[in-house]
């Protein structure tokens, strides 16, 4: 008899098989359910993410200011990545909503798809995404099977899978550039060649990705003036914890 394991639990031969165990390509029907809300209406799941090179999943919640203030930063490079090559990325929407009238607000208008609310937090059925600690403890609920898969802990959290096994390419794509959501972020080098040429090429938006000011030894200027015309220009990093969404 064979045995399969999935991070060292005992599963099924589809569960297997679907994260790229046996090489035969990721069924992302089994690993996302069957349909997924795109802008024309729901599609079936496969076909959505059919021949896509990376499928990035982005955990995340309107309520978060840190998933709000990303947003316009993960779109910008969305549209730009399709637009240099429409089958390299398809981005899917998992949502940390506090609703679904928030999720429905959340994805309205938005170019990408999103796995269905009531599958990612589980009414009526596993979940599937990531439900915070708070409401586990009030309702009963268990961790979303691919927040506990990643060991997903804050928001927003990206998770790129290849687009052909469904192995993990990477999980720490983003970079906070301060303890405040208004500070940006930027992608680390770690992200996909691909998202870090698509938005190199296009040139940077200095304002955005570290905010709209610098402390100067002149006192508070504009972003944007203070690093105009330079060649090069350094970050230093700082983490930050945000236990809540755990």
């Amino acid at each position: 008899m064979t045995h399969y394991f999935d991070n060292g639990k005992v599963t099924t031969k589809a569960v297997f098989d679907s994260w790229g165990g046996a090489s035969a390509g990721v069924d992302w029907a089994v690993v996302l359910g069957s349909t997924l809300k795109t802008p024309e209406g729901d599609k079936p799941t496969g076909s959505v993410l059919a021949n896509k090179r990376h499928v990035a999943l982005v955990f995340s919640g309107s309520w978060c200011p840190w998933c709000r203030a990303f947003e316009p930063m993960l779109e910008d490079m969305y549209k730009k990545v399709k637009a240099n090559d429409p089958n390299d990325t398809e981005i899917v929407y998992v949502s940390v909503d506090a609703d679904s009238v928030a999720f429905d607000e959340a994805t309205r208008g938005k170019p990408w798809p999103a796995m269905p609310y009531d599958i990612s937090q589980g009414n009526s059925t596993v979940p599937v995404g990531f439900v915070q600690r708070k409401i586990r403890e009030e309702s009963g609920k268990p961790m979303g099977t691919l927040q506990a898969k990643y060991s997903l802990s804050s928001l927003p959290s990206i998770v790129v899978l290849d687009g052909k096994t469904g192995n993990i390419i990477s999980k720490d794509v983003r970079q906070e550039l301060g303890d405040n959501p208004e500070d940006g972020c930027a992608w680390k080098p770690s992200a996909p060649a691909s998202w870090l040429e698509a938005t190199e090429n296009a040139g940077v938006d200095r304002a955005v990705v570290p905010g709209s000011a610098l402390k100067t030894l002149e006192g508070d200027k504009p972003t944007g003036i203070v690093l105009a015309s330079k060649k090069f220009w350094c970050r230093a990093f700082g983490r930050c914890w945000r236990s809540s969404a755990r």
